[in-house]
C-alpha cells in the first residue's frame, strides 16, 4: 500500500514538473537566445582578430622581404655604377690625348650616352633606397612583432650605411626623384648607428639581430677612424654568449686586421748623408 502511495506521489510531481517546463522555456526563451547571440558574437570576433593577426604578420613579412631583396639589388647596382665611372674616366683619358696630340679631325668621344646612362643609374639607386625606407617605415608603423621589428631595424640601418659608402657622385642627378632624399655620409652613417644600438637595447635577446648591429657598429668605427673603438665593437662579439664560432672567427681576424693597419710604417734609410 505504502509502494503505491509513493508510487502516485512520484508520478504526480512529474507531472507537476512537466507542467511547468513548457512555461519556463517560454519565460526565459529570451535570455537563452541572448546569451547563444553573445556566444557567436565572442566567436566571430576572436576568429576575426586571429585571422587579422595573420594577415598582418604575413603582409609584414611579405613587406620585409621586399626591403631586403631591394637592398639586395641596391648593393648589385653599385658595380654596374663603378663599370660607367671607369668607362667615363677612359674616355676623358681618351679625349686628354687627341687634345695633346693634336690630331688633324679628330672626334672627340660622344659622352652624352655614358652621362645619360650615369644619370639613370643613380636615379634608379635613390628610388630603391626610397622604397626600402618607405617599406621599413610601414613595417614599423603596423605593431610588428619583436622579431619584425629587429630585421626592419637591421635593414634600414644595413641600408644608411650603403648610401654613406658610395663613392661620390653615385647619387647626384639633374632630375629630382620623388620622395628621394640625400644625405651627407655622416649624416648616414649617424641614421645607421642610431638603428644598430636600438637594436642592442631593445632586441638583445635576438641572436641574429645582435650580431649584426655589432658587426655594423664595428664597421662605422672604422668609417670614421675609431680604430679603438671598432675592436672594442669587435671584443664584444667574441664576448657575447649569443655568438656564433664564425662570428667569433670573424671578429677575431677583424681585430687582428686593424692591429695590422695601425702598426707604424716604418721607412727603409739609406744610411747617413755624406
Amino acid at each position: 500500500m505504502d509502494a503505491e502511495r509513493r508510487h502516485e506521489l512520484q508520478e504526480n510531481e512529474l507531472a507537476k514538473l512537466l507542467g511547468k517546463s513548457p512555461n519556463y522555456f517560454t519565460k526565459n526563451l529570451n535570455l537563452i537566445l541572448l546569451l547563444i547571440t553573445l556566444g557567436l558574437l565572442v566567436w566571430v570576433v576572436l576568429n576575426y582578430r586571429a585571422r587579422a593577426r595573420e594577415q598582418n604578420e604575413l603582409l609584414l613579412s611579405e613587406g620585409l622581404g621586399s626591403a631586403r631583396n631591394m637592398l639586395a639589388q641596391l648593393e648589385s647596382s653599385l658595380s654596374q655604377g663603378v663599370m660607367l665611372e671607369s668607362n667615363r674616366l677612359r674616355m676623358l683619358e681618351a679625349q686628354r690625348t687627341l687634345a695633346n696630340a693634336n690630331v688633324a679631325n679628330a672626334q672627340p668621344p660622344d659622352m652624352k650616352p655614358l652621362f645619360d646612362a650615369q644619370q639613370q643609374n643613380n636615379e634608379s639607386r635613390l628610388t630603391m633606397a626610397r622604397g626600402i625606407e618607405q617599406s621599413i617605415e610601414s613595417v614599423l608603423a603596423s605593431s610588428p612583432s619583436p622579431a619584425q621589428q629587429a630585421v626592419a631595424l637591421v635593414t634600414r640601418a644595413d641600408l644608411h650605411w650603403h648610401m654613406a659608402n658610395l663613392p661620390a657622385g653615385f647619387t647626384s642627378t639633374t632630375r629630382p626623384v620623388e620622395g628621394a632624399t640625400t644625405r651627407s655620409s655622416a649624416d648616414y652613417l649617424q641614421l645607421a648607428e642610431d638603428d644598430y644600438r636600438g637594436i642592442l637595447k631593445d632586441h638583445a635577446d635576438n641572436g641574429t639581430a645582435v650580431m649584426q648591429a655589432l658587426f655594423g657598429l664595428a664597421a662605422i668605427s672604422e668609417n670614421r677612424g675609431e680604430w679603438d673603438k671598432a675592436a672594442d665593437w669587435y671584443a664584444k662579439v667574441e664576448a657575447d654568449p649569443l655568438a656564433k664560432d664564425f662570428h667569433k672567427k670573424v671578429a677575431v681576424a677583424k681585430r687582428a686586421a686593424i692591429a695590422d693597419i695601425r702598426k707604424p710604417v716604418i721607412l727603409p734609410t739609406t744610411g747617413p748623408a755624406k
